[in-house]
């Protein structure tokens, strides 16, 4: 109790016989006018625990008014530019805190808590106290109300969509579950006896009459009336617009709960108002509460001082701020002190590690993923989902403990994932649950994985409650990026999950995994990761394949929903959006009531349950220059039932169509290639269009709309089933020389396409050492057109029919690939960095080695064996920073090497004493960096495709021996002398302690890659040396030359600008620079 009798209205502050143990000075404060007693605080920061928030004066002023005491300052951190009053209410120590004079909005005050909770590392909650604008047609509201934030959105955080509709993409927030446990306490005796808000305001203004409820008139006026007069009073306005509104029985303020909208901008339009509020059920706006939910536990109190309107004026702000002021001290006292949290990492992704490691995690956001997938099926109907909410097994799943896992599964085009996408907005519309979500999708290679719907998962998990990323960082810290990418990236991120998963914050959490059938790699891992997760709920949803069903059907903590035992209920969904889809037509194409009716039936009648039979359907009755309204009803009868019967209408279609070749085309491109193109990587493969008729692809893409469809610049199919019918059954008619050839055809235009762009520094980074990870493509982007084509021009050659590569000169001494590898070897290795695919590029030099053993091609042959020595030797070099490719990967690369002889030109002019190096590559092929300490045992396995390495630093990490990259680490914590695979598996490592399985390391158990990620550090000096870390030489602090671990050392001397290096190796290495 801090040492005092908590203060009580209708008692004195303090007990007269109650011993005091603070010096009390009484004081007149000029800030605010108010008497009030200065205590002395506490012993040092880290013992206030509540943060309260005001963006202008006025509010802090009734902040202060609400203390028992005032406390004396103490000092600040370093930086922290906030001025604070500390005070205490009820045994709570709370620092108040205001924003910038002039300075409001979300980022304002995300600014002042960040620094607050530097200064005050015990804060645990947060709250944003004062005026706000009222919604008046949401509720019963009036001036002078207080509106309690039970939800936050930041309505003015979206992307613009379609016809110019903005699509807001902002995660509703809720208050700390502390928080909302008080609030309702407090409710709750609001129910039984009346707010003490009133005598609040009483004792703690009664000196005080600008805070007292004005006496101006409560109006209200209609949503479109706006104020015209250039007074702010509305004496001036038509009292005709006024809003009629029975008085009140009291002026005492009224308490309301909701959501508050909050934004960067003051709301004062009245329909702008309305509108946003229906769509966001918003009550009351304000301006700084959403920047403050991610950074701490945090609930917004609002007075309302105005209708968010153009009528606004000052004279109720000061009301509305006291009002404010005294629910949040009647709240407070609501509040248990023991129950205030132990400190513990603060609900923030607050410095740049977080955030990195944030970065680094994403491979997608699932958010944006479901925006993209509703625009592209015409968006969310809900009429056409609410029918499971009100299904047996999926109550029965929502509320039993015992239900873990809802399975839904039906065949294509059952709306499966429209499905979801409704139960995941209304799941998401309780505030007190954690819901995150990932659609797999076969059509895109990273989004079809296992890993990746990990790292969605997580992603979406830290994103709305940001202290979950202390789980990340534990081993992100260790490993960086490489943590989700390496070979180990499934085994690491399980156990973050599960981590994550036994943080209380997240209990009762649903994760939702839609199309776990389009999961293609290791979707069995996925499985056995949901079959077996226990304290959280599964929703999932497939097609009826076998493996899904064999290892879902042995789960006892399962709820089954097969759409087609759901045939009734699929039906009047399907009906609903038949009628919905009918409604859209006759408004835009006037249909007449006959016509529209018949559209109906047609539809109704052979829909046969199938939402995308449908939504195909009305997209070509949509388009005026395939279907007119005088032909519709002839038209109908050509549409059958069924999915492939439509999709070979569609293609009958397309083959009597002007651009029927061309469209062809390009249905053949999208079938073959490994991730989604976009509009302007398609045009270097488009051959039946000249140049300038590239304007008219979105349209011809258009005409494939049955197909494909067009967002963002980027070319998906509609669904699943359409690539499926294309390639397995229309495959004579878009592929008709066969898929091989199509491939040697993309194969072709890239390599030609890369020839005419490809060059040095083709970002204009200039500076050797400018990271990568720091790099943004200027615009234009000179590799817009080609990243496809740099990435995955070797995969399509290996796809190539043999008699394709067999005749042709590509893979011959004078063939094109060696005259573009001779001329651009370099600036493709840049550019590959430049995308983040230099890992891609040791795969495709080594499958181009592969390819070419076959041939007599000497030259080609020698060149790809010097090219895959460099790429291995140096690809740290260039994955750091790009234009290493001409600095330490030339300089560090044998005299004699093929590729330093051909770039000689592209070095760097400014080295100019090199280091000597050996004429030819050493034994070395690569080195291999991750360990923590020395290297004490390393064994191949039987068939060199993996290599063991056991260290000081008590792991056991396994390479793959082809890239070289580190595929998975063992802690195995102590040093392990002896290794050796099993010679028939390479999954048995025979070890010290044991043996070991590694597909599943339980003894001991896998964790995190502890390999040190490299620091860019520079020296404080000026002129030229060696960065902290060893890793570079440097000049005036910027990283110039990256060195390879063979030349590292301890020590370096600098004389002027020669730098002489002892490396471990015993040599010394002197070079000079210009």
């Amino acid at each position: 109790m801090n040492g005092r009798q908590p203060w009580r209205e209708g008692h004195a502050e303090a007990s007269s016989s109650h011993p005091p143990k603070r010096r009390r000075i009484a004081h007149d404060d000029p800030a605010d006018g108010f008497h009030d007693s200065r205590n002395r605080s506490p012993a040092s920061n880290d013992q206030y625990t509540i943060a309260w928030i005001c963006a202008v004066p006025i509010e802090m002023t009734a902040a202060r008014a609400m203390l028992d005491d005032i406390h004396e300052d103490l000092p600040r951190h370093t930086n922290d530019t906030n001025t604070y009053t500390l005070g205490g209410i009820q045994g709570h120590n709370i620092v108040i805190a205001c924003l910038p004079i002039g300075q409001y909005g979300t980022n304002n005050a995300a600014s002042v808590l960040t620094h607050l909770i530097r200064t005050f590392p015990s804060i645990r909650l947060g709250l944003m106290v004062g005026i706000g604008g009222g919604v008046p047609d949401k509720v019963d509201m009036r001036l002078g109300d207080v509106v309690v934030g039970t939800r936050v959105v930041q309505y003015d955080l979206g992307k613009t969509i379609g016809n110019g509709q903005i699509q807001r993409t902002a995660i509703p927030k809720s208050p700390h579950h502390l928080l909302g446990t008080a609030v309702s306490s407090l409710q709750a005796r609001h129910e039984r006896d009346s707010s003490r808000i009133p005598l609040i305001l009483e004792k703690r203004f009664d000196e005080h009459p600008q805070y007292r409820r004005p006496s101006t008139v409560d109006r209200l006026f209609l949503s479109m009336y706006e104020h015209t007069s250039p007074s702010p009073s509305c004496d001036e306005c038509d009292r005709s617009k006024l809003v009629p509104r029975s008085r009140r029985s009291t002026d005492n303020p009224v308490i309301h709960y909701g959501t508050v909208a909050s934004g960067n901008q003051v709301m004062r339009d009245g329909t702008q108002r309305d509108n946003i509020a229906r769509q966001l059920d918003a009550i009351c706006f304000e301006m700084e509460a959403a920047g403050l939910m991610d950074i701490l536990p945090c609930l917004p109190i609002r007075g309302i001082c105005d209708y968010s309107d153009s009528h606004k004026n000052k004279e109720w702000q000061r009301y509305a701020a006291a009002a404010a002021a005294a629910y949040t001290r009647e709240l407070v006292a609501v509040l248990p002190v023991a129950d205030v949290p132990n400190p513990c990492k603060l609900n923030s992704v607050q410095d740049d590690e977080d955030k990195q490691c944030l970065r680094d995690l994403r491979e997608t956001d699932p958010r944006d993923d479901k925006t993209r997938i509703e625009a592209t099926k015409g968006g969310l109907l809900r009429d056409s989902y609410r029918w499971i909410l009100d299904h047996d097994d999926f109550r029965r799943w929502r509320d039993d403990p015992q239900s873990q896992l809802l399975w839904i599964k039906g065949d294509p085009g059952k709306g499966k994932t429209m499905l979801l996408c409704g139960i995941i907005d209304e799941l998401g519309k309780d505030p007190d649950r954690r819901l995150s979500y990932f659609f797999c999708q076969a059509t895109e290679a990273r989004l079809s994985n296992a890993t990746a719907v990990l790292r969605g998962l997580i992603y979406l998990l830290v994103v709305q409650q940001p202290s979950l990323i202390s789980h990340v960082r534990e081993k992100h810290d260790h490993a960086g990026k490489q943590l989700f990418e390496d070979g180990n990236a499934w085994e690491a991120l399980s156990k973050i999950l599960a981590a994550m998963l036994n943080d209380p914050i997240l209990d009762g959490a649903i994760l939702v995994v839609d199309a776990l059938d389009e999961c293609k790699t290791n979707r069995h891992q996925l499985l056995d990761l949901i079959t077996k997760s226990s304290r959280v709920k599964w929703m999932v949803s497939s097609r009826n394949w076998q493996d899904i069903e064999e290892k879902f059907g042995r789960t006892k903590q399962k709820v089954r929903l097969q759409l087609e035992l759901n045939q009734d209920s699929i039906s009047k969904a399907v009906d609903t959006y038949i009628g919905y889809k009918v409604d859209q037509l006759a408004r835009e194409k006037r249909y007449d009531k006959e016509t529209s009716q018949a559209v109906e039936n047609h539809l109704v009648s052979n829909a046969d349950g199938t939402f995308l039979w449908v939504a195909l359907v009305c997209q070509e009755l949509a388009d005026p220059k395939v279907v007119r309204k005088r032909h519709t009803l002839s038209k109908l009868k050509l549409f059958p039932s069924g999915l492939d019967p439509l999709y070979n209408r569609m293609m009958e279609q397309i083959s009597g169509s002007s651009d029927a070749e061309c469209c062809k085309e390009i249905l053949a491109i999208a079938s073959v290639v490994y991730r989604p193109i976009t509009l302007e990587e398609l045009k270097v493969f488009i051959e039946s269009l000249e140049e300038g008729d590239y304007d008219d692809l979105p349209q011809i893409i258009d005409s494939c709309g049955s197909f494909l469809t067009l967002r963002e610049g980027v070319i998906y199919f509609v669904h699943q089933s359409a690539k499926d019918f294309l390639v397995n059954k229309a495959s004579d008619q878009v592929l008709p020389s066969g898929a091989a050839h199509q491939h040697h055809v993309i194969f072709s235009k890239s390599l030609e396409a890369l020839s005419e762009t490809l060059e040095r520094d083709v970002y204009a980074l200039g500076v050797p050492g400018f990271p990568t990870d720091q790099v943004s493509p200027p615009d234009p982007d000179p590799l817009a057109s080609i990243g496809y084509s740099c990435v995955f021009w070797v995969d399509h050659l290996d796809a190539s029919e043999p008699g394709v590569k067999m005749s042709d000169r590509d893979l011959q001494d004078a063939g094109i690939i060696y005259e573009f590898l001779r001329r651009k070897y370099l600036y493709w290795l840049e550019s590959l960095s430049l995308l983040r695919s230099l890992p891609e590029g040791v795969m495709a030099v080594q499958k181009l080695e592969a390819l070419v053993k076959t041939k007599e091609a000497r030259q080609l042959t020698g060149f790809l064996r010097d090219a895959r020595r460099f790429i291995l030797s140096h690809r740290r070099a260039i994955e750091i920073a790009p234009l290493q490719a001409y600095a330490s990967a030339l300089v560090f690369s044998p005299t004699r090497s093929l590729i330093r002889e051909l770039f000689e030109k592209e070095e760097s002019n400014w080295i100019t004493l090199k280091p000597s190096m050996e004429s030819d590559w050493n034994a070395c092929l690569q080195t291999l960096e991750g360990h923590g300490g020395p290297v004490n045992s390393v064994v191949f396995s039987a068939d060199g495709q993996h290599l063991a390495s056991g260290s000081f630093d008590s792991t056991v990490k396994i390479w793959d021996a082809a890239t070289g990259a580190c595929v998975q680490t063992l802690d195995v914590g102590r040093v392990l002398f002896r290794l050796s695979f099993d010679p028939t598996t390479n999954s048995l490592l025979s070890t010290d302690i044991g043996l070991l399985n590694l597909d599943h390391p339980a003894l001991p158990p896998a964790s995190d890659d502890r390999s040190t990620a490299i620091t860019l550090r520079g020296v404080h000096q000026s002129g030229w040396g060696i960065s902290t870390d060893g890793v570079w030489i440097v000049k005036d602090g910027k990283e110039m030359l990256w060195l390879p671990p063979d030349y590292r050392g301890g020590k370096f001397a600098v004389v002027g600008s020669t730098v002489a290096i002892c490396c471990r190796s015993g040599r010394v290495l002197v070079m000079k620079f210009s």
